[in-house]
């Protein structure tokens, strides 16, 4: 049971103003080569159906968190999964789950997640991708390129507005 969200709320405000470690890097979507993609897994469909519409070379990597158990049907090895039940009385996820989180070879993180939930939260900020896309969240900014939204949004239209953007970009 977490107590509340005081404790990873106040490491997470606490990591964004330590000097970063990552290099950021302009990307448009066709330079990435491997992209982290977070989200819930109540979206999960809604996100399946996003990527189905997109062709290229990328690796797609999959950050998940949810509220029950996954089924081992939808686990992959390209999955990393973190539970409710998984975090501690503070709010945590478990360290194993974040050291592998940071030592994912990611150029490109994408962020879909339209509500702020924490545990994603305190690893999007730890994960060293060249570059970091998503909604703007109320704590701060924790991204290189966000999507501010006037309401909760849909992911399909967040995701057609990030790929919109990223193939815009003129990188070179």
């Amino acid at each position: 049971m977490i107590l509340s969200h005081y404790f990873i709320r106040k490491k997470i405000l606490s990591m964004q103003v330590q000097p970063a470690v990552r290099q950021p890097k302009a990307l448009s979507l066709e330079e990435a080569e491997r992209i982290l993609l977070v989200y819930d897994y109540a979206d999960k469909e809604e996100v399946e159906a996003c990527l189905a519409g997109i062709k290229g070379k990328q690796k797609w990597l999959h950050l998940i968190f949810s509220e029950t158990p996954i089924p081992e049907a939808d686990m992959t090895p390209e999955k990393l999964v973190c539970t409710r039940k998984e975090l501690n009385t503070r709010g945590f996820p478990p360290e194993a789950l974040v050291g592998k989180v940071k030592s994912l070879k990611a150029d490109l993180l994408i962020d879909l997640t339209t509500d702020v939930c924490y545990p994603l939260l305190y690893m999007v900020v730890q994960h060293p991708a060249g570059m970091k896309v998503g909604v703007k969240k109320p704590l701060g900014e924790f991204y290189d390129f966000s999507l501010a939204l006037n309401s909760r949004e849909k992911i399909s239209y967040i995701w057609q507005q990030i790929v919109f953007y990223l193939q815009s970009f003129r990188t070179k």
